[in-house]
Formats: C-alpha cells, sequence, structure tokens
C-alpha cells in the first residue's frame, strides 16, 4: 500500500471512529453522556500503535492457556454472563490509574508487512476505579467486547466473542468469551 493510500486509509479510520463515537455517545444516559463526551479520545492510528503490544501478547497468551505467562489469568466460556462476572472481578484488581477503554472490540488488518488494530470506536481515557461502575450501565453491553489497558500495558483486562464451541460447555449460540487479564493488584 502507497503512503498516500495508508493516509486516506487512516484519515478514513479515524473519521469514522468520530461519527462512530458521537452516535454511541449520543444514545447514553445522561451520566454516561457525560462521561464519554468529555473523556479524552485515541483514535486510529495512535490507538493501533498504543494496543499493538496488548493484543500481541493477548494473542499469545490465548494460544495456549496452559502455557501463559506466570500472572496471567485466562477464561473461556460459552457464556457472556459468566465472561463478564470475570472481567467485572479481575477489572476490580487493577491498580488505581488512567486506563485506555475500548467498548466494541475491533479487528486486526495487514497493512504491506504490518498488522494494524482498528475498532468501531476510539479508545477512552477513563479512570480506575471510577469507570468500573460506568461499564454496567452501558446499554447493549451484553455481547460486547471490552479492554481497559494502562499506557504501558502493563495492566489488562480484555473480554473477546468469537464463533467457537466449547466441548465441556456447549452453546447453541456457538460462540466463545474470553476473557484474558494480567497486572493485576
Amino acid at each position: 500500500m502507497t503512503h498516500t493510500n495508508r493516509r486516506l486509509m487512516e484519515l478514513a479510520t479515524k473519521n469514522a471512529q468520530s461519527i462512530a463515537a458521537n452516535e454511541f455517545i449520543a444514545s447514553l444516559p445522561v451520566d454516561l453522556h457525560e462521561f464519554f463526551s468529555q473523556a479524552t479520545r485515541i483514535y486510529y492510528p495512535e490507538l493501533s500503535g498504543f494496543l499493538a503490544p496488548v493484543v500481541s501478547r493477548a494473542s499469545r497468551e490465548q494460544a495456549d492457556p496452559k502455557q501463559a505467562t506466570a500472572g496471567t489469568h485466562i477464561n473461556l466460556t460459552s457464556s457472556w454472563e459468566t465472561a463478564w462476572r470475570h472481567f467485572q472481578a479481575w477489572a476490580a484488581k487493577l491498580p488505581p490509574g488512567d486506563y485506555v477503554l475500548v467498548v466494541g472490540g475491533g479487528n486486526g488488518y495487514k497493512f504491506d508487512q504490518s498488522v494494524s488494530w482498528i475498532s468501531k470506536l476510539p479508545g477512552f481515557l477513563a479512570r480506575i476505579p471510577g469507570i468500573l461502575d460506568k461499564l454496567e450501565l452501558l446499554p447493549g453491553l451484553r455481547g460486547s467486547e471490552l479492554l481497559l489497558s494502562s499506557a504501558d500495558g502493563t495492566h489488562v483486562v480484555l473480554m473477546e466473542a468469537y464463533s467457537g464451541f466449547l466441548e465441556e460447555e456447549p452453546s447453541p449460540a456457538e460462540m466463545v468469551y474470553e476473557t484474558t487479564a494480567w497486572g493485576l493488584g
């Protein structure tokens, strides 16, 4: 991809994230609307660069949970409610501080020789513990993917969803919810 094409893609993605963020914020109840509209936003490509090491580590850890790095927690379930409970419990153990919150997950895309992580929404700067109570209030949260990461990626809780089947926990929806965390206090 030429430099011009890459730059056009970056601008179009940032614009799409901005529009999606405005629509997302407009749909929120008043208290959440205020929080998200005032939160600093991190757009692509900065968000992709920031989260690249986090996504890379999560992929490595999730590839073989039995060989995960010490201090890494992984839960696989076919129940969103169970995944959400793990997300909440692990997020409550994150040390206080500034975090990037990504709602709705993202996808990896390969450009030239590099892989970029692109989300529908920008990342929102949030403070722990303050954001934790607000997450429960998000409308349409059920089934959503979420990521909370410290600026240096040493404290992370990530909840992802993908099509799949867990033999030990069959589900007609054939969805797997994977919650991963590291750097918990």
